[in-house]
């Protein structure tokens, strides 16, 4: 009898995925969650599900919906705003913040210029 796979095989190959993607060593990834790299494996291999408290950090730190890691539905970061700046300084960021504020602007008059 071939064992089913189980809905922690699948949200430990979309968690190792994301990691992946963003290029964190399970080591850096463990050390961000506050979690050891033993368990941080064990979540991505599928032997072991995790409390609400780290799948929320995971969510965040992945730039992903619990959706997502849970069905494989709903919000995937690969070119969202949050992913792309997660690994930003704050001064990086504040920057990039500025940046959207005048970018957000810049459409929002475009959009009123065609309404009239």
């Amino acid at each position: 009898m071939v064992k089913s796979k189980s809905v922690t095989d699948d949200i430990g190959i979309r968690v190792r995925e994301n990691r992946e993607r963003l290029g964190y060593t399970r080591e850096k990834f463990a050390e961000k969650l506050d979690i050891s790299v033993t368990f941080a494996a064990d979540i991505e291999l599928g032997k072991k599900g995790m409390s609400l408290d780290t799948l929320i950090k995971m969510c965040e730190l992945l730039s992903v919906s619990a959706d997502y890691l849970i069905w494989g539905k709903g919000e995937k970061a690969e070119n969202n705003i949050a992913a792309l700046t997660a690994e930003l300084s704050e001064d990086e960021m504040k920057h990039a913040e500025d940046l959207m504020r005048t970018f957000v602007k810049a459409i929002s008059e475009e959009k009123f210029k065609k309404l009239q």
